[in-house]
């Protein structure tokens, strides 16, 4: 089993591999957009990241062939989002995910990236696991987006039908706002748990009047269960406030 971001709960508005779940909203959809365009075509003559500094390389074995895919984190600028030296600006990394065929290859099949927009979201976690523990491994993706909601969306990048694609991921926002009473809402959630078989998201319920910062209802725990290409709504466990 693989547990993700440890100790610390992390804010997550989920969308695209994961259903949204807007601030202070009853009832949210659950967008179909796509978690990051491949921009491979764009970088097949050019390796802009190739003087920047890698933050991770694994070997992924997506079909369970003993051939791995490599995948390589890289980040170009500061390590983190940060003022300038005289304070009048933001400066924003630059992270290219990049995964080859084989490690030594030189066109990629995929990038995921923020060159065009820097300020808008950065790759915050990179990791591989095998979920459902058949043999396939896949790499599981967060791309963190600024601002005061810390949203972020997330893809279980691995092998879906005949192609490398993210997870489906089932609207479990919609299956949390059905059990609320009528003057409650979904607020933000924390993910609790990245294992082999499943995920684990806290939503976090408000009262009719909550400001954001300060839900009141308790939460609610779901089970996202890992299934071929997909992740199913398991259990709902309703707790009490802290």
């Amino acid at each position: 089993m693989i547990r993700g971001m440890g100790t610390r709960a992390v804010l997550v508005g989920v969308c695209a591999a994961l259903a949204w779940i807007g601030l202070g909203s009853a009832a949210p959809a659950a967008p179909r957009e796509a978690f990051m365009p491949n921009r491979a075509a764009v970088h097949r003559d050019a390796r802009p990241w190739s003087e920047c500094e890698r933050r991770v390389a694994l070997d992924v074995d997506f079909e369970g062939d003993g051939r791995p895919h490599r995948a390589e984190w890289w980040r170009c600028g500061p390590p983190e989002a940060r003022w300038n030296d005289t304070r009048s600006r933001l400066e924003y990394p630059v992270d290219y995910l990049v995964v080859y065929r084989r490690a030594g290859d030189r066109q990629p099949r995929i990038v995921f990236d923020n060159a065009e927009e820097p300020g808008i979201s950065h790759i915050a976690e990179v990791r591989r696991i095998d979920f459902g523990r058949d043999g396939l491994q896949e790499l599981f993706v967060v791309n963190g987006i600024y601002g005061t909601g810390a949203a972020w969306r997330m893809c279980a990048l691995g092998w879906v039908g005949a192609r490398l694609a993210c997870a489906d991921v089932d609207d479990y926002a919609a299956a949390v706002a059905a059990s609320l009473a009528p003057d409650e809402s979904l607020n933000k959630a924390l993910l609790r748990e990245i294992a082999e078989e499943r995920v684990v998201v806290e939503v976090l319920i408000a009262a009719r009047g909550d400001p954001n910062c300060c839900p009141s209802r308790g939460s609610v725990l779901v089970d996202l269960l890992a299934r071929p290409g997909r992740f199913a709504t398991g259990a709902l466990e309703r707790r009490p406030p802290r």
